[in-house]
């Protein structure tokens, strides 16, 4: 069995093949490539047509290598988002998490919803990289998208989306977004409500994965892979799946402090149930999902991103953050 991760971070991408012969997995980078926002007009959009023509690349290459793939699965960073209109198009290109236009909009965004009331609703600090400011901000700037917009899905679920035609958001990555209810894992309408963000926009949300179904034709015949090959809902967070591969059984993952480091640094720990309290939220910990379901309790810090420009994280509630 050959199956294809595709790793999608803030800075690079990579297709990594895995070759499974029923007694040890085999794996191989097959393809990096760059991925960096571009800025246009005072915006930071994420290039998604290169990011999908480069995973296309990357399967046929992979496919000259193996000679068969069975199936294929995203994870990205956090956070960002596509919109989709009812035709199924992407209706702008998705900004970049650290683009600035929530600034003029963060002290209406925190007079709806206090940060400890937000942190208490969705288990997420609150932050201007946040998805519900970033979708409170779009819906100010462009009051029209509530008429054209008619999905978001996250970054992984839109890539997913353009190989399997099926739209769907994944738990671990949906737990990034500070729209979720914190004790039922889907959506939290009171938070969409406060915020005037249509409900009607967010597909259900997918715990423990999802067979989305076959790769398109159009794109089998393209890059000449099996029309079979499965497009698979794995771990759409890329944090939750390092934390997904490491060595450990139940009882160790629950005693294990885990550092993921990349464009941001990310210290934490497993459990079982989010942690809401008021010291969590005064020491400015954070919560996301897990795979299985479970909770990952966490600190977000200063990681290896180099544009000197927007290394400052900035929280919108003020001076509560005492990251360096």
């Amino acid at each position: 069995m050959n199956v294809i991760a595709v790793d999608l971070g803030a800075s690079s991408g990579r297709v990594i093949s895995g070759q499974f012969d029923g007694k040890q997995i085999k794996l191989k980078e097959q393809y990096r490539f760059s991925n960096h926002p571009v800025e246009i007009n005072d915006r930071l959009n994420w290039d998604y047509l290169k990011i999908f023509q480069e995973v296309k690349r990357g399967l046929a290459l992979t496919m000259r290598d193996l000679g068969h793939l069975d199936s294929l699965s995203v994870d990205t960073w956090g956070v960002d988002y596509g919109l989709l209109t009812k035709e199924g198009e992407v209706l702008f290109a998705p900004h970049c998490y650290r683009d600035s236009r929530t600034s003029p909009y963060e002290a209406e965004f925190a007079e709806r919803l206090p940060a400890k009331q937000l942190f208490r609703m969705t288990g997420n600090a609150p932050d201007r990289i946040n998805t519900n400011l970033q979708v409170f901000a779009d819906l100010q700037r462009a009051p029209f998208l509530k008429r054209t917009v008619d999905q978001l899905l996250m970054m992984p679920s839109l890539i997913e989306y353009f190989f399997s035609g099926i739209k769907q958001n994944e738990f671990t990555i949906a737990s990034t977004t500070g729209l979720l209810d914190v004790r039922t894992k889907n959506w939290n309408t009171k938070v969409l409500n406060r915020l005037e963000i249509p409900a009607e926009w967010f597909a259900d949300v997918v715990i423990g994965g999802a067979n989305l179904g076959p790769i398109r034709q159009a794109i089998s015949e393209e890059i000449k892979v099996s029309a079979e090959m499965r497009v698979i809902s794995g771990v759409g967070h890329d944090t939750a799946a390092a934390l997904m591969a490491l060595p450990l059984n139940e009882a160790e993952r629950k005693q294990t402090a885990f550092i993921s480091c990349g464009t941001w640094s990310i210290v934490g720990l497993q459990n079982d149930q989010p942690i809401i309290s008021e010291a969590a939220f005064e020491m400015g910990l954070t919560n996301e999902g897990c795979f299985d379901g479970s909770n990952r309790v966490l600190k977000n810090i200063t990681g290896l991103w180099g544009d000197s420009r927007t290394t400052k994280r900035m929280d919108i509630y003020g001076c509560r953050d005492k990251l360096c």
